[in-house]
């Protein structure tokens, strides 16, 4: 037994064993009952204490996941397995690997990588310390996003991968946290921990503009530390121009701008409606920065609905460079 499982190339992979956490055990070819232990298998990484956490079949290798390494099997047979480290990656405990048209996603506990044509790519970047995995991790995909969930804090992080913008949503005190997900025909479902009476929830994960949950939620946007011209400019924000608007015609909202630079932070807030909404915030406080970064929060319910940021821009006056 172990806690993780693949099908590959007409054989069943099973990593993560009690007794041997870092054995990687492998079935005959076409009959996936029948494995020989004592001679079937690969140590993956055997000396550094850790346990396989997921398999993933992609590209015609196994992707193993280990907390602080990853590794690709290449190969077909006990002759020809090949077992190649990669350059870098992590994974958290539970399912943390799901394979994208662009790239197979992982979820580490302070990062998330995408692993593809044998190079890995960090994600988690623009998030910076806004995302972290305490708890047990799954993963998911539908209509060009990766959906991670943290079973611990019942937060859901999601990174669209067109577009590379991130996200995340939490399920308020008292409500069903979501300590699962899984995702199937462009609905994203999740399931509730520990629990006997409740199997958790579905919504559309890409709809004109309704949002199927009626819970309290709250969402938050981040853009991340943003040198228009690299660290050696300087540059004064004049100007943040907003278009937003609400995913529910009937309801209103309010959503909270932070604006941070090297100089320090400031807040404002707007209220939008269903009508594209258009607003233009002075920031030239902050003259002189070396970044700026926009975090954009939200709170949703069944009388505040969620919005979507259309389009923003920032308005700068370069200086010279030091």
């Amino acid at each position: 037994a172990g806690r993780t499982v693949c099908s590959h190339k007409d054989r069943v992979f099973v990593g993560g064993s009690t007794l041997n956490p870092s054995r990687l055990y492998f079935s005959g070819i076409g009959t996936p009952h029948t494995f020989t232990t004592a001679t079937d298998y690969l140590d993956i990484g055997g000396d550094d204490g850790e346990a396989i956490e997921d398999l993933v079949s992609v590209e015609g290798l196994v992707l193993v996941c280990k907390v602080n390494r990853l590794y690709l099997i290449s190969g077909s047979g006990v002759e020809s397995f090949f077992v190649n480290e990669l350059p870098g990656g992590s994974a958290s405990t539970g399912r943390s690997a799901v394979r994208t048209p662009y790239g197979t996603i992982v979820a580490g506990p302070t990062d998330v990588w995408n692993v593809q044509g044998g190079g890995v790519d960090p994600l988690g970047r623009p998030l910076g310390a806004g995302y972290s995995i305490s708890g047990l991790v799954s993963t998911a995909y539908a209509q060009d996003q990766a959906i991670i969930c943290d079973s611990a804090t019942g937060t859901v992080f999601r990174i669209n991968l067109v577009t590379g913008a991130w996200s995340n949503e939490g399920v308020t005190e008292g409500e069903d946290e979501p300590g699962h997900v899984f995702s199937l025909q462009s609905r994203l479902y999740y399931g509730v921990s520990d629990s006997t009476a409740s199997v958790g929830g579905t919504r559309r994960l890409a709809s004109d503009r309704t949002l199927d949950y009626t819970g309290d939620t709250s969402y938050e946007a981040s853009t991340g530390r943003v040198s228009l011209q690299g660290p050696a400019y300087q540059y004064t924000p004049r100007y943040v121009y907003l278009q937003a608007r609400l995913q529910d015609e009937s309801l209103t909202n309010y959503l909270n701008v932070n604006v941070e630079t090297n100089h320090g932070s400031r807040d404002f807030q707007v209220e939008v409606t269903s009508d594209t909404e258009r607003q233009r915030r002075a920031i030239g406080w902050a003259a002189g920065a070396d970044w700026i970064k926009l975090t954009f929060t939200c709170n949703s319910s069944a009388e505040h609905s969620a919005i979507d940021i259309e389009k923003v821009v920032i308005g700068v006056d370069s200086e010279a460079p030091r």
